[in-house]
């Protein structure tokens, strides 16, 4: 769920739609692979571990992929950052408190806020090199 591999570049999804949109959404990979990467993860084999044996992702921790993110998530995934974002201001999806919540819920809000710290880790390293 790391959007904006290339710190310099921002994905922009409502501009795809806009004119001009056909130039984004070839650059950004919406409809086909892009010629450079566009996306990275946590690598779904290791867990992002990044072990240094891990064939996907080369022990890097992390999938780099050619394709908008939002044209390869589905729509559970779609749910789980809405979700998330829900969970941060205190809305749970059922009534009562947290173990109330079905199971998937929490397992959900967990991947969330795991990729979430990462993506923030991420821009601190960024910023801390950059001096910003």
């Amino acid at each position: 769920m790391h959007l904006a591999y290339n710190s310099e570049i921002a994905a922009r999804c409502p501009k795809c739609m806009g004119p001009g949109g056909s130039v984004v959404r070839k650059f950004f990979g919406c409809d086909e692979p892009a010629s450079v990467p566009v996306f990275q993860m946590t690598c779904s084999a290791c867990n992002g571990h990044g072990d240094g044996v891990c064939e996907k992702c080369g022990g890097g921790g992390y999938e780099v992929l050619f394709r908008c993110p939002a044209s390869q998530s589905s729509a559970f995934g779609a749910q789980a950052v809405n979700a998330y974002q829900d969970w941060e201001n205190g809305i749970l999806p059922s009534t009562g408190g947290a173990s109330d919540q079905a199971a998937l819920f929490g397992d959900a809000m967990h991947v969330v806020k795991c990729e979430r710290s990462k993506i923030q880790e991420a821009l601190s390293t960024s910023k801390a090199k950059s001096g910003i």
